[in-house]
């Protein structure tokens, strides 16, 4: 399993690195983005698995890339920052819930 996820991981930035190219000259070429943007690469891996079937068991390996790069350019996300949500700890309990007194 963790082999064939690297090989799967690995194919996914293969197919998808012109395309982040692509959106990263997009938004230096562009004065009118107030953010930059990058690729959503959950959904990039997503789509990946789903097409691996289309590329090595029906042989339409270029009608599948183009539906790669067509999903993953349309599905691209601003880069925003300075968001960052600090987290809400809480101190240890002194007791667990099922032992507390009545």
């Amino acid at each position: 399993d963790f082999h064939a996820k690297i090989f799967m991981m690995n194919l996914c930035a293969m197919f998808v690195h012109p395309i982040d190219e692509m959106v990263r000259e997009e938004f230096c070429s562009s004065n009118e983005r107030k953010h930059g943007q990058k690729i959503n690469w959950t959904n990039a891996v997503s789509v990946t698995k789903n097409l691996l079937v289309s590329i090595f068991c029906k042989q339409k390996i270029t009608q599948a890339l183009q539906h790669l790069d067509d999903l993953v350019y349309r599905t691209r996300e601003p880069i925003r920052l300075g968001r960052h949500v600090e987290r809400n700890f809480h101190p240890p309990r002194k007791y667990y819930m099922n032992y507390k007194t009545l």
